[in-house]
């Protein structure tokens, strides 16, 4: 039977990575399909700062053997004003998170790119996201690329 890595995966897997860093007190993945829907899960808000995986769209090329998926890390911390050091905020977890999918470049060598769990990964952009007052947000797109698995099934 041949699949593609089913999309939870690919969505905990960043979590997973994310995680790693220590920056983050909340890190989860969620089913998010509108930006409004962040706001009313009080586990992140009450959790900062956080980080929330969500898949996005997902296109086939090859025939169908090869899948890009979008892969949206949105970076959540509580906003802050005063200081210089305070009103950095949110942007040194930005930095973080796309330093993981930033390609590992060697002097006359291929750039490396990101492979977490089988899923190599693209750095798009980041944005910033409308929220409440409080809350600083910003979104993370990632490009994950890979290719269907052919797997035996045991008879």
């Amino acid at each position: 039977m041949t699949r593609f890595k089913p999309l939870y995966e690919i969505a905990d897997g960043v979590r997973k990575a994310l995680e790693n860093t220590g920056v983050f007190k909340h890190t989860t993945v969620a089913a998010i399909s509108t930006g409004n829907q962040i706001w009313v899960s009080r586990d992140i808000l009450n959790a900062l700062p956080a980080a929330v995986v969500c898949v996005g769209n997902g296109a086939f090329k090859s025939r169908g053997l090869a899948r890009d998926t979008t892969v949206l890390i949105i970076v959540v911390d509580s906003f802050k004003s005063g200081t210089e050091a305070k009103a950095k905020g949110v942007w040194p977890l930005i930095d973080t998170t796309c330093n993981l999918f930033i390609p590992q470049v060697e002097p006359k060598k291929l750039p490396v790119m990101p492979i977490i769990d089988g899923v190599e990964y693209e750095l798009r952009n980041f944005i910033p996201i409308e929220s409440e007052e409080r809350i600083s947000a910003f979104g993370i797109e990632l490009n994950g690329a890979e290719g269907a698995v052919y797997e035996i099934e045991n008879q």
